[in-house]
């Protein structure tokens, strides 16, 4: 039957056919059986919007440290480890497991952490009025639905004189705070055509850098004052 978990002492003797015998020889040996305490994980942060986390925590002193089947520390009688791990966009799962020396495994430890690099949505409810004094047009994007995004943090405002499917080529005029949903360019020349977008931008700086523009033109509909 299988030994029990112990530590076991063999003498070894050599005997001939005349019955004399060699000195002993001792032997010693352990049978270990039982897995080791899952490693203890610190606290992380998700949804992050750092590309890379230190994950760290505490093992069993000489036991090695596993993540995802992959030994990340050797059998060290160390208890203390930290290791930085490069995140993929999205969620991230790792497990991590503790090994001793007899080859017993942990249960797993799992980590789940999301990476949140993804821009919200498009603002597609921005309407562009330039009645008023010839020189300003009212911006309004109303409505506006992240689409569960969930962590909006800030309107931009871009302007040009041309057509543009990128913000890359328009001015920025303004950042404005998530709760706003309206504003108004000034300083614009009468009759002459310009286009704007605006861009949601989360919490990790994250934006749709592609934008479908709308025109306006900033038309004087305001009567003259009273003659004097």
């Amino acid at each position: 039957q299988p030994l029990a978990d112990l530590v076991y002492t063999v003498d070894i003797r050599l005997e001939d056919n005349f019955t004399n015998r060699s000195a002993a020889k001792q032997y010693r040996f352990a049978v270990d059986t039982a897995p080791p305490p899952a490693p203890v994980i610190g606290p992380v942060t998700s949804p992050t919007y750092n590309p890379a986390q230190t994950i760290y925590g505490t093992k069993e002193a000489y036991g090695a440290l596993l993540l995802n089947g992959q030994q990340i520390v050797d059998h060290t009688a160390q208890t203390t480890w930290s290791r930085t791990i490069n995140l993929a966009g999205g969620p991230n799962s790792f497990t991590f497991a503790v090994r001793d020396r007899a080859g017993n495994l942990s249960d797993p430890a799992v980590v789940d952490i999301v990476f949140d690099d993804i821009a919200p949505p498009p603002v597609s409810t921005l309407t562009v009025n330039g009645a008023g004094d010839g020189h300003t047009v009212s911006l309004n994007w109303s409505g506006y639905n992240d689409g569960g995004h969930g962590d909006v943090a800030a309107f931009r405002v871009y302007r040009s004189t041309a057509d543009f499917s990128s913000v890359s080529d328009a001015v920025l005029l303004t950042t404005v705070g998530k709760s706003q949903f309206s504003y108004t360019v000034t300083g614009l020349e009468r009759d002459t055509a310009y286009w704007f977008a605006v861009v949601a931008v989360d919490q990790g700086g994250n934006a749709d850098g592609s934008v479908a523009a709308v025109s306006g033109t900033p038309v004087d509909v305001q009567p003259p004052g009273n003659v004097a």
